[in-house]
């Protein structure tokens, strides 16, 4: 028998210059670049990892936070099996703007959508002048809204592996759960399927 084979759409959501491409960089390249460009629209990623004896295809969505991208970037929720929702950790009000962004996934991509929040730029922590969000306070709303996070530096990369394997994980564990379900017994999953059935966008 080959290994099980899934494929999965996950974006990459929060407000501008959180660091979002960073994070899509060091994880895809192992590199990381200061002063990044926004992100005009979209942008797109492939990574393979191997989860369980299971290979995932990650299609990794990295989008634009500008407000006025906004419209183009919901157009992508359809059809996305996870989200990394990315906060700047010396911004409190990228942290604010979280719940917002969590009701919009929740209405555009389904309640079954796999959600990790990161918050980014734990490499700052300690420096002079700067103000870290507290810990209890991102942990307050991840158990609130039943999300697992993630404190992260794109810069060190910190913990951006770890957070990726999370939602590469729960997302494998799903569609295999599915596919049970669904008395499917072939060896290739995911693709345009996976989660769809149940999950987004009926």
């Amino acid at each position: 028998m080959g290994k099980e084979e899934v494929s999965a759409k996950i974006l990459i959501l929060g407000e501008s210059k959180v660091g979002k491409s960073s994070i899509l960089n060091q994880f895809t390249e192992k590199v990381f670049t200061e002063n990044l460009p926004p992100t005009l629209g979209i942008d797109y990623k492939i990574k393979k990892l191997t989860i369980d004896d299971t290979d995932i295809k990650l299609q990794i969505w990295d989008t634009a936070g500008q407000e006025r991208f906004r419209s183009i970037t919901e157009s992508f929720y359809r059809g996305c099996h996870g989200v990394l929702l990315v906060f700047d950790l010396t911004d409190r009000d990228t942290f604010e703007k979280v719940k917002a962004w969590i009701i919009s996934i929740h209405e555009k991509a389904g309640k079954n959508v796999v959600i990790c929040l990161v918050g980014n730029k734990l490499d700052l922590k300690g420096a002079d002048g700067v103000e870290m969000l507290p810990t209890h306070v991102i942990e307050e709303l991840a158990v609130a809204h039943d999300i697992k996070y993630f404190l992260v530096s794109a810069k060190e990369n910190i913990s951006i592996h770890a957070s990726f394997n999370y939602l590469a994980k729960e997302i494998k564990d799903k569609i295999v759960a599915d596919a049970r379900d669904n008395n499917n017994n072939s060896h290739k999953l995911g693709g345009q399927g996976g989660l769809n059935n149940k999950n987004c966008c009926n």
